[in-house]
């Protein structure tokens, strides 16, 4: 039996005029039905918490080590790129190229901040909008001290 149904059933053995209970054993067992009832959903709940909590550390313990193996991803393309100093390599089971690309290199990010606040009237700036002022700067709109677009040679391993 359901919850509710427990519930409608204790009600329907209470007298509405009197409060009279007019069949205490079957009330009885009722409430023990009722509380069985309770506790496991309290403990379903507790089991579905905990559950959520396993899967918040194992995304935590995941992110983590997608993170330590991008690192070594990036550590050993520059170790690539350092000894094969701008030349191509291929073998039948990989073929190493490089695609150019421009990047913004800002010396010194919180003073470039700071500009940019005072420049586009913001309040705040939480993350540089590294694309835009890339745009800004080809068009030639603006420049600032310190940054400057610098091109780039991005390893490509297929």
């Amino acid at each position: 039996m359901k919850l509710y149904e427990i519930m409608q059933e204790i009600e329907g053995l209470i007298d509405s005029e009197s409060g009279e209970i007019l069949d205490f054993e079957k009330f009885e067992q009722l409430k023990i039905d009722r509380d069985i009832k309770i506790e496991n959903i309290a403990l379903w709940i507790k089991n579905l918490e905990a559950e959520a909590i396993a899967v918040t550390n194992e995304r935590k313990s995941l992110q983590d080590r997608e993170k330590s193996l991008n690192g070594k991803v990036e550590k050993l393309k520059e170790y690539l790129i350092f000894i094969l100093q701008g030349n191509k390599f291929s073998t039948g089971k990989v073929a190493i190229s490089y695609r150019k690309s421009v990047g913004l290199s800002i010396a010194d990010e919180e003073t470039f901040k700071q500009l940019y606040k005072k420049f586009c009237e913001v309040e705040e700036v939480i993350k540089i909008p590294k694309k835009e002022i890339k745009e800004f700067i080809q068009k030639g709109e603006f420049t600032f001290e310190g940054v400057e677009l610098v091109e780039k040679q991005n390893l490509q391993i297929k």
